[in-house]
């Protein structure tokens, strides 16, 4: 379960519907019923527990989708660039520790990073939204 506070509208996100996990987006978190408005892939909107919504992984996978460019370093280390937001790991497939900057915004990363946390952090950066295009 994701803590409410982390959800925001556009997130990424795993829901459980017909016991088949399936990627949705967030857009809605609704305090008075404790449920989680998302959008399936299939463009219908629904309500789930929050015991039913989790965290996407970080993989190579979700950043092509969020249009990130992957390129090695010289020393090694796997870089990944969104325009000027930069997200470096030093072991390849390893995201569980990364840095992540934008401009002098620099941060430390010292847990399996999940999308909505990538997104999250991405928006409080650089005040946008990191989405599929």
């Amino acid at each position: 379960m994701i803590p409410y506070r982390d959800l925001k509208r556009g997130d990424w996100v795993s829901v459980v519907y017909d016991n088949q996990p399936l990627e949705a987006t967030i857009i809605n978190v609704d305090l008075d019923t404790g449920q989680i408005g998302v959008e399936m892939p299939s463009g219908m909107n629904i309500f789930f527990d929050p015991e039913n919504v989790s965290g996407i992984p970080l993989d190579d996978t979700q950043l092509s989708k969020l249009q990130f460019t992957k390129e090695k370093t010289e020393k090694g280390f796997i870089k990944y660039k969104h325009g000027p937001f930069r997200l470096q790991i030093e072991k390849e497939g390893d995201f569980s520790h990364c840095k992540i900057w934008y401009r002098e915004d620099k941060r430390q990363i010292s847990y399996p990073l999940m999308v909505h946390q990538l997104q999250n952090h991405y928006r409080e950066m650089t005040n946008a939204e990191l989405t599929e295009t």
